[in-house]
């Protein structure tokens, strides 16, 4: 059975973190995904807490993974000129891995830059438990900059010279291949054979050259198809835009619309 996460950012306020923490005791997910905003090691403790205590005060044990800011908040892993900038993300991530035992930190390569910069960064960190998740290949938020590790061959570079894992991001892979006049499908059954670790997926129509991170319920993707690239048990991230206070229904629906076509 495929696991589902729910991406939070690491600012969520409590009135959304209770609402997750009611989610989690019906069930309707496995594990966080925590995007850390930058300088929010201030709530560590916050989510230390969310982690192990649930709503009533019985201790539970949700699994947390990580992943680190991207251009969202100018973080750009393929530019020289960001290294210390980077160097003190990844510091932060350091201190959230170790207090939440997080399993992996999901990174995105960057944008103007190129991928043997990513790389060498990467190198140079050494942070534990890396997942390379391949990138859009034009960032429209960013006047259409290039998007770095959006095709195979960058994140194979990648994953040879870091020993990283994979993520397979299903939006960024069918805007790519729309803008490269690749077939959506197909573009994505050739990123499969890098052995995702995990999944992130979210609603959006499939001849689409744009991101939007809406709701599985809000687009037209063929979840036959899908689930036939998607690998059994996998990990599934539901990597809708998060909106506070989260919409209790909508989150549930692509919960159960995800589990009737990945097994």
């Amino acid at each position: 059975m495929a696991k589902v996460g729910l991406k939070l950012l690491s600012t969520a306020d409590s009135e959304c973190i209770n609402a997750v923490a009611e989610l989690y005791s019906k069930k309707l997910f496995d594990y966080v995904e925590l995007y850390v905003v930058p300088n929010t090691t201030d709530t560590i403790e916050k989510w230390k807490n969310f982690q192990s205590t649930g709503l009533s005060g019985e201790k539970i044990s949700l699994p947390i993974m990580l992943e680190a800011p991207d251009y969202h908040h100018k973080i750009n892993f393929a530019n020289p000129d960001n290294f210390e900038i980077n160097r003190r993300i990844f510091d932060e991530i350091e201190q959230f891995r170790q207090a939440l035992n997080s399993r992996c930190t999901i990174i995105t390569p960057g944008y103007r830059g190129n991928i043997s910069e990513t790389i060498r960064q990467l190198k140079e960190f050494k942070p534990k438990n890396i997942i390379v998740k391949n990138n859009v290949y034009r960032i429209a938020e960013l006047s259409s900059a290039a998007g770095i590790g959006s095709c195979g061959e960058e994140l194979e570079m990648v994953k040879k010279d870091t020993y990283c894992g994979f993520c397979l991001d299903i939006e960024n892979a069918v805007c790519s291949a729309n803008i490269t006049d690749r077939d959506p499908y197909d573009f994505l059954r050739e990123l499969n054979i890098l052995n995702p670790i995990i999944y992130h997926i979210s609603g959006n129509n499939i001849s689409t050259k744009d991101v939007t991170g809406g709701n599985i319920s809000g687009g037209d993707y063929n979840f036959s198809k899908l689930s036939l690239i998607i690998r059994n048990n996998a990990l599934i991230t539901l990597n809708t835009i998060i909106k506070e206070p989260i919409d209790v229904f909508k989150f549930r629906d692509d919960v159960h619309y995800l589990r009737r076509f990945c097994k």
